[in-house]
């Protein structure tokens, strides 16, 4: 105890006046071991704060490193009662593996000597581009470390770069050694659980019934149901049986299907669509002036190199967030500003030709796919694009008609996306080996699952309940209602 209030009180002091904002406690206290706050967020960021990540809090601090340590503690507070609980749990089953005498899984046997060949393995990966030269350990620790400070890996202002490989490779070590231990956990749980022995052999009842029950469930309230997706994906995540049983499910309509299969596959779903499709163009398109505008306006207020930046984060924005059509038509936009800051003009008087007559060429297209939809083989959205892009026009102009195409190929979508699709559920053939075979490792999952429930909460609970935990440096915690909260991460 003395030891620690020593090395607390220098530890106060490296921070020269800075000690009110750096608040330290006892953050877990078990036997001989005790940890601070401060040690348990070292341990978050060891484990959960990958290299990259700390480059690009590096470069969020601006190269500043103080900062950047600030920005460091930041981020390991915000994980802090996670990182406690994890820190927590790993200690107790670790300890419960030295009490346990009729231990015999083999985890938690991992030797100074192992550790160090696993250590001395990943150096030699790392400076194997300049050992291969034979250069020499020293100059590729060098040479690495350099290519770590061109990268922004976080260093101090005229860092050593021997100081700061070893920085590295130390932190290195200890994430490896922390993630063997966990390994060493998910090992000591499943071989105390299952032993070295096979799983016991699949009951053919209890797959059955299985497969019984959800096959009917399925029937009942998925296939051929028509559902949004929102609701097939709250029926699927309500019971993760129905991903067992099913190969596949997919929902049948107009985003999804080619006209041609939509007439035959699902004919409600078909005629709904082809209702309000037909009546969408009856009336000149909403706003189509306000788009040309738009991109106008902006071609006199905004530089071309930044109109090219929101062009690239629309586009980004729409391959990111599925079906946002609104970044797409953001993106043509602006790449009709472009196209006209960059000098090209835009012939008001074939533009507009072509905008008053959009509304009726996109009503024959859609009425003719309508009248013969098996000459259809894509999306009518898609369909509708590719006939009204057949012109010839260059530059500003092209820009508009095809901004103009995309607005209308919008109005569709958004029809298409308020037509509720047709559930339909492939079910893995349960006859076979490969069907049996997945039924029965989801029984033992659920079983296995079971088992390690009780086995953390009835015999884990006998090393966990001498556990003192302070999660907030308000008051300890122990006993049996601690080891409980310790058990929520799971």
């Amino acid at each position: 105890m003395q030891k620690l209030l020593i090395s607390l009180v220098i530890l106060l002091c490296a921070f020269n006046g800075h000690a009110l904002e750096l608040k330290i406690w006892g953050a877990f206290k078990a036997g001989g071991t005790f940890m601070t706050n401060y040690d348990i967020e070292n341990y978050i960021c060891t484990l959960h704060l990958s290299d990259s990540e700390m480059v690009a809090m590096f470069k969020q601090a601006n190269g500043d490193y103080k900062k950047y340590t600030q920005l460091r503690r930041t981020w390991a507070q915000r994980r802090f009662q996670s990182g406690l609980k994890q820190f927590a749990y790993v200690y107790t089953v670790q300890q419960h593996s030295k009490t346990n005498f009729n231990n015999n899984t083999g985890a938690f046997k991992i030797t100074s000597s192992d550790y160090f060949k696993r250590s001395q393995e990943l150096e030699t990966k790392t400076l194997s581009k300049w050992l291969d030269q034979r250069q020499g350990i020293v100059k590729a620790r060098i040479a690495f470390a350099k290519e770590l400070m061109a990268i922004g890996y976080p260093h101090k202002e005229n860092q050593d770069p021997t100081d700061l490989y070893f920085e590295w490779f130390d932190l290195q070590k200890k994430r490896l050694k922390e993630k063997l231990r966990l390994q060493e956990v998910q090992k000591y749980e499943y071989l105390t659980l299952r032993g070295h022995r096979k799983p016991d052999r699949f009951m053919l009842g209890a797959g059955f019934d299985l497969i019984k029950e959800v096959t009917a469930h399925i029937e009942e309230n998925i296939q051929g149901k028509r559902l949004t997706p929102r609701e097939l994906a709250s029926l699927v995540q309500a019971d993760e049986r129905i991903s067992v049983i099913a190969a596949q499910i997919n929902l049948m309509g107009p985003t999804t299907l080619p006209l041609d299969k939509l007439a035959i596959d699902t004919p409600e779903v078909y005629e709904d669509f082809k209702q309000r499709a037909l009546n969408l163009f009856n009336t000149p398109i909403e706003k189509a002036d306000d788009y040309l505008q738009a991109a106008l306006s902006i071609s006199q207020t905004m530089d071309a190199k930044t109109i090219e930046r929101k062009i690239e984060e629309s586009r980004k924005k729409f391959l990111l967030e599925k079906d946002n059509y609104t970044e797409l038509v953001k993106a043509k936009i602006y790449e009709l500003a472009l196209e006209v800051r960059t000098g090209s003009k835009m012939d008001e008087t074939i533009v507009n030709e072509f905008k008053n007559k959009l509304s009726q060429n996109a009503q024959n297209i859609i009425e003719k796919a309508f009248n013969s939809p098996k000459n259809v083989d894509r999306r009518l959205e898609d369909h509708l694009m590719t006939e009204l892009t057949k012109h010839d026009l260059e530059g500003a102009n092209a820009k508009a008609i095809n901004l103009l195409n995309w607005v209308a190929k919008f109005q569709l979508k958004k029809v298409s996306l308020e037509i509720i699709p047709v559930a339909s559920v492939t079910l893995i053939d349960t006859n076979t080996w490969e069907g049996q075979d997945r039924v029965k490792k989801y029984l033992e999952h659920v079983e296995y699952q079971e088992d390690l429930e009780d086995f953390r909460r009835n015999k884990l609970s006998r090393v966990g309940h001498y556990i003192t935990i302070n999660p907030d440096g308000e008051g300890n915690q122990s006993g049996y209602n601690t080891w409980n909260t310790i058990l929520e991460q799971f």
